[in-house]
């Protein structure tokens, strides 16, 4: 059978909600699909459970990791072996609606956007909602993006060109990083496509894990996500070229969280001065304006 869809899937101690994942894709609707588990090298009894699925779907596939290399460069090799030409990444402690693969599978678009839940404790909202819209160019989208209060930058939620996403990934320098690579993953995709397209079916559930990255009080951790935020923002400055648009409204996002992540290493170490608290409160201040400003006018 020749997938229409590869599903990539990176597997890092998620044994909790891996089952949960995988029977959301084995359950499609949609039965021409692979589903691509890349082992990121955990320790605890994901891949055990994985195995156990792929013994009995023989559309599993396992890619195996000589060491933890975070959700990026995982999905990366994953999208290397991919036999679909279309992609979906997917996140292994989120899962899909039944039907997702079969209403996103719109040949002709190269960059598939539909709505997300927001899942937690069992309970879920609308995250992410749009209207059915075509884009066919880049321009065309980028002024509807642009214009978007919370725009959607993450990988997930998304259907994808498997060459557009390869080529968007020979655009950077190759880096193990845990905190806004889909950012910059997503910037230089959407640079490399033509032909965009939103769905208004909700289909990607998205859970709120508390144990994530960007939840961390760790502060190692937190001064690691600020090392990334900064290569990210270089990485988007330095090819800004490509779309100054679109490089605007990321880099005007990542700012924010850089800040943000600042304040919180200054907090944990006790030097939170009210200058840093005055500084972080006119920022915020001025970010609600320019994104007024830019979501009402455009500019």
């Amino acid at each position: 059978m020749q997938p229409k869809i590869s599903i990539i899937i990176p597997v890092y101690n998620v044994e909790k909600y891996i089952a949960e994942c995988l029977e959301s894709c084995i359950n499609q609707t949609l039965k021409e699909i692979e589903i691509i588990l890349v082992d990121d090298c955990g320790n605890d009894r994901s891949m055990e459970i994985v195995k156990e699925y792929a013994r009995r779907d023989s559309r599993i596939r396992i890619i195996q990791m000589a060491e933890n290399q975070k959700s990026m460069l995982a999905r990366f090799e994953g999208a290397k072996v991919a036999k679909a030409d279309y992609i979906m990444f997917l996140d292994s402690d989120d899962f899909l609606e039944l039907n997702t693969c079969e209403i996103a599978l719109q040949e002709g678009f190269d960059y598939i956007t539909f709505g997300m839940f927001r899942y937690c404790q069992g309970k879920r909202r609308k995250l992410f909602i749009f209207n059915h819209q075509e884009f066919l160019s880049l321009k065309d989208y980028s002024n509807w993006l642009y214009r978007q209060k919370y725009p959607n930058l993450s990988m997930v939620g998304k259907l994808i060109k498997k060459d557009k996403f390869l080529k968007a990934m020979d655009s950077f320098t190759k880096r193990k990083i845990s905190m806004a690579e889909d950012v910059m993953v997503n910037f230089f995709l959407i640079c490399e496509c033509e032909k965009f397209l939103n769905l208004s079916d909700v289909l990607y559930n998205y859970r709120l894990n508390m144990a994530s990255t960007s939840q961390t009080n760790n502060l190692k951790k937190i001064k690691t996500n600020y090392q990334d935020l900064e290569f990210v923002l270089s990485t988007i400055q330095n090819a800004s070229n490509k779309n100054q648009k679109i490089a605007s409204l990321y880099l005007t996002q990542l700012k924010d969280e850089q800040q943000k992540t600042m304040c919180k290493i200054k907090s944990i170490e006790g030097r939170l001065s009210f200058k840093d608290k005055l500084e972080r409160f006119f920022f915020k201040k001025s970010f609600a304006l320019r994104r007024k400003i830019r979501v009402k006018l455009g500019l």
